[in-house]
């Protein structure tokens, strides 16, 4: 995955709140337009979301190198 593109809509939008409505806003009217193409990117999304196995042996391994090397770290993952 990429970096995230912000929405020209969003790009002057600092407040937290109003940020989230606004990516909210402009994703709904993005699948709106290109349905298929949004219901295209769902195995990536669950890729990404279900395949990822690396984080936790990163944190680990950051947190305390001595206790959980990097083998520890590769095993995990």
């Amino acid at each position: 995955m990429g970096p995230v593109d912000v929405p020209e809509a969003c790009r002057t939008v600092w407040d937290e709140a109003e940020k989230d409505a606004c990516f909210a806003r402009e994703a709904r009217r993005i699948i709106a337009r290109a349905p298929g193409r949004w219901l295209g990117l769902v195995p990536a999304r669950l890729a990404a979301t279900f395949d990822y196995a690396g984080a936790p042996g990163f944190y680990l391994h950051e947190s305390n190198p001595e206790a959980f090397d990097e083998r520890a770290k590769v095993r995990l993952g």
